[in-house]
């Protein structure tokens, strides 16, 4: 992902794991991008592209339990937990 305005490196953001309609969703922003709405643009327009462009009717992730901020921006985006274990939150979000 590249900031449009400044040309500035944001991140990466991926769809893998798929497998007939379901992909897993991968996303990293870079810590200086961070806290300023990239992420959560970002993630947003990925699953339009996903769901629209590549006909795909759910779209998976794993976030730590800890990072609460990550998990809050995922449910902004419309991902709800399905499944919790010690070392992942498994969330999902359904076209």
């Amino acid at each position: 992902m590249i900031d449009k305005k400044t040309g500035d490196f944001i991140g990466n953001i991926e769809i893998s794991s798929v497998d007939d309609d379901a992909g897993e969703l991968g996303i990293a922003i870079t810590k200086s991008k961070q806290n300023s709405g990239f992420g959560q643009e970002a993630i947003k327009r990925f699953i339009g592209y996903c769901m629209t462009d590549l006909g795909l009717k759910r779209i998976t992730l794993k976030v730590y339990p800890e990072n609460f901020r990550a998990i809050h921006v995922y449910e902004k985006c419309g991902f709800r937990e399905y499944e919790r274990r010690d070392d992942d939150v498994f969330m999902e979000v359904k076209g």
